[in-house]
């Protein structure tokens, strides 16, 4: 039988676990989005049979997919980020520079926190 406090910590691990996808697909949609790439051309440059022409990607961004471990290992590395920078800190524009199209963006840091 549950007890009540086991019931709690699941929803507890639940929460967290939809608060790191969260940060995940929006991290993932900036990065793509900054470095100027569609999702076909993510997946082309992938060269992954999972991200299937990009609809995955576009699957994963917009929350209609959850991320396997191995789709997430191959994120970080193609963004060039840290596991937990992709994970765990939000992706924010710093500075655009609309003369030469360039976007930087950095992970700000201590955003998940339990």
């Amino acid at each position: 039988m549950e007890t009540e406090n086991t019931r709690d910590e699941r929803l507890s691990l639940a929460e967290n676990r939809d608060m790191l996808y969260e940060i995940f697909r929006n991290n993932a949609r900036l990065l793509r989005h900054y470095k100027c790439v569609s999702a076909v051309q993510m997946a082309e440059e992938l060269n992954n049979t999972t991200f299937k022409r990009g609809k995955r990607i576009i699957d994963l961004e917009y929350g209609r997919a959850n991320p396997t471990t191995e789709e997430i290992l191959i994120i970080a590395k193609y963004f060039n980020v840290s596991l937990s920078d992709l994970m765990q800190k939000e992706a924010r524009v710093t500075f655009v520079d609309e003369i030469n199209g360039l976007a930087y963006v950095v992970m700000k840091a201590e955003v998940y926190k339990k």
